[in-house]
């Protein structure tokens, strides 16, 4: 049982520390991406244009895992050991699988997954003939291009 519950607190971790880099890594190109416009946008720069769609999917299921481990803990073991094991996740795993297994912000990693999903939009809003947001993705990938990542 304890087995289980450890390996089901390191896939949380796993999510939770890939989505934690993820957010981090789309607030740098974000920021990188907005650096000349920098007085006008927001301290986040461009980060809500570049976050891909799933990212939110992920968030929402990384804090529905964490409920979950509660009622799991609820079920097999006593109360104290039960608000334990998602104070332990959360402080824990998490931040050392980001630390120790997780890419960077600023590498190439993060950048080529934002733009091959900039690159799907761009598909998708051509398609539909949304000259705007067509416009607009054309821009952010071509800035994309003046960032330098390790």
């Amino acid at each position: 049982m304890i087995l289980i519950t450890m390996l089901f607190m390191i896939g949380i971790g796993i999510l939770g520390a890939y989505t934690s880099a993820f957010q981090d890594a789309t607030l740098y190109l974000g920021k990188q991406l907005a650096l000349d416009n920098s007085s006008s946008l927001l301290s986040t720069g461009l980060q809500d244009a570049i976050t891909p769609k799933g990212q939110n999917f992920r968030n929402i299921l990384f804090l529905i895992l964490l409920v979950t481990l509660l009622i799991y803990g609820f079920i097999f073991y006593s109360w104290y050991i039960t608000i334990c094991l998602p104070i332990l996740t959360l402080i824990i795993i998490v931040p050392f699988l980001k630390l120790i297994v997780m890419p960077k912000p600023n590498s190439t990693f993060y950048r080529d997954k934002i733009k091959i999903n900039l690159e799907r939009r761009l598909e998708s809003y051509e398609r539909n003939k949304d000259v705007l947001k067509t416009e607009t993705i054309r821009f952010v990938l071509e800035k994309f291009k003046s960032i330098n990542c390790d």
